[in-house]
């Protein structure tokens, strides 16, 4: 074997410098992917939580936003005020029921392998 036929069967190894910047960026969005998978499969109770909180604060901001410049705590107090108490009272209900269904558990999903058994 000449050396002319080995140069022929030994490819390029060199890296194109125009399309070094993609390995960065598939390591960003791999890193984002696998960070967005363990926030989803790690804590389902805080996103839960969140959800309930951006329904609670968007239908009571929404009244908000309706009023006149007042003083903010008068104005919060005023047409915020029932449907806390009433958001209150309802989770509160849920919550004794859910106990009495379910004494030990801390997670609705422990109270809904508790009710499947």
């Amino acid at each position: 074997m000449d050396a002319e036929a080995v140069d022929m069967a030994i490819p390029d190894a060199s890296l194109d410098i125009e399309h070094v910047w993609i390995l960065p960026l598939l390591g960003i969005l791999a890193g984002v992917l696998i960070a967005l998978v363990w926030v989803v499969w790690s804590s389902p109770m805080l996103l839960s939580e969140l959800a309930v909180d951006a329904v609670l604060s968007t239908g009571l901001y929404r009244k908000l936003r309706r009023t006149p410049a007042e003083d903010w705590l008068y104005t919060t107090l005023r047409h915020t005020g029932w449907p806390f108490v009433t958001a209150l009272l309802c989770s509160f209900v849920l919550g004794v029921a859910l106990h009495a269904i379910a004494p030990g558990s801390t997670t609705l999903g422990e109270v809904f392998a508790i009710k499947q058994r």
